[in-house]
């Protein structure tokens, strides 16, 4: 699989993952439209600030999109906390290839000084790991 950034054209993409109901289920449900869409803009002015790296994760013989995933920077106990949190479609859910795009994501983002490396904070365990996006949304 290939991670490829998000950018304005993605628009459409995100409120697709935003607004669906199964997919926000275990964070907060779905998102109104305006919302989102208003998000996304401020997701795009973060990764110019670089302080967003937000990806679509697409299929590595095609350019279908089975999610998405990003890293941004949060408010936390130091000045450079970053999360982390990963969408992934229903049907490409529990399939072999889904822990990979974290692991590329996380390899590219240690290549970048200021993040070295990533610490993963579990959710429960009845909960998928999409969790985290609850908070930055």
């Amino acid at each position: 699989m290939r991670l490829v950034p998000i950018t304005a054209e993605d628009e459409d993409l995100t409120v697709r993952f935003e607004c669906d109901s199964e997919i926000m289920l275990h964070i907060g449900g779905p998102r109104p439209e305006a919302d989102v869409r208003a998000a996304h803009r401020r997701r795009l002015d973060l990764m110019e600030k670089g302080e967003a790296h937000m990806y679509k994760i697409l299929a590595d013989d095609s350019d279908d999109v089975l999610g998405t995933i990003g890293i941004w920077k949060t408010a936390g106990k130091s000045p450079n906390t970053y999360e982390m949190g990963w969408l992934v479609l229903p049907e490409h859910r529990g399939k072999a290839s889904q822990p990979k795009p974290r692991a590329s994501s996380s390899r590219r983002l240690a290549q970048i000084p200021r993040f070295g490396t990533s610490t993963r904070f579990p959710p429960p365990p009845t909960l998928p790991p999409t969790r985290s996006l609850a908070r930055w949304a």
